[in-house]
């Protein structure tokens, strides 16, 4: 649920609203590594950008309990420029990392916190 609701604010809400909403800290626990293998499954079936998973997946980390920064960049290719959007938890980047993340530059960034 989380993966389509990211992709219809991406949509319709304004920057501010869409920040808060990803960002929003719960009250609810639940093991991150069990967050994180739902949302895996889920994005396999449902697929998205990289900033729709990276705004998913914040939420979702957001509303157990466990912070998380996502960082929206910009690199240069054989084309002109091309963004990029990864979400960060602690020293590991959980979505959309790797090599890739490491060719752009940060532009902004969101942080959730306890």
């Amino acid at each position: 649920m989380a993966l389509l609701q990211a992709r219809w604010r991406l949509r319709v809400a304004p920057v501010e609203d869409l920040q808060a909403w990803a960002t929003k800290h719960g009250r609810r626990s639940r093991d991150r590594d069990e967050v994180l293998l739902a949302f895996r499954r889920a994005s396999r079936r449902l697929g998205g950008t990289c900033l729709i998973r990276a705004l998913a997946l914040q939420y979702l980390l957001s509303r157990y309990g466990h912070p998380s920064e996502l960082r929206i960049g910009v690199g240069r290719t054989g084309k002109g420029f091309e963004a990029h959007a990864w979400l960060v938890c602690g020293d590991e980047t959980l979505e959309g990392g790797g090599q890739e993340a490491e060719e752009f530059s940060v532009l902004a960034s969101w942080q959730s916190g306890k």
